[in-house]
């Protein structure tokens, strides 16, 4: 039988119980962050892309070597990991591609952080 305390005696929600309430918390979270779509198989993405051609779909890139899955819609984005939203990128425009993204969401951010400071700063 597993003992109610995990890491320690010194009671500070170390308990056996809590660890598992938490777990159970995060797997919820991931379930409706990913909606189901997030666990796929490399080798099920592989099959999908089979008939696209193995080349970067990046415009005037010809590499064909190396090449990475990309999501046109991301996951986190809601996108899913049906073909149509699938190409072929290499690691150079995968990177570029990614941080892109990454920007245009800390772009959001800082405009809505600024908004938010505008409207503190009329409140009297």
């Amino acid at each position: 039988m597993v003992s109610k305390k995990c890491l320690g005696n010194n009671g500070n929600n170390n308990t056996l119980a809590y660890y598992l309430a938490n777990v159970k918390m995060i797997n919820k979270k991931f379930e409706k962050f990913g909606k189901g779509n997030r666990r796929i198989n490399s080798k099920d993405l592989k099959k999908k892309m089979s008939d696209k051609p193995y080349i970067c779909s990046w415009e005037n890139c010809e590499k064909n070597r190396n090449l990475i899955i990309d999501h046109l819609k991301p996951i986190s984005a809601d996108g899913s990991n049906e073909r149509s939203n699938l190409r072929w990128l290499c690691k150079k425009h995968d990177r570029i591609r990614n941080i892109d993204y990454v920007l245009k969401r800390k772009i959001a951010e800082v405009k809505k952080l600024k908004e938010e400071k505008e409207k503190l700063l009329l409140q009297k």
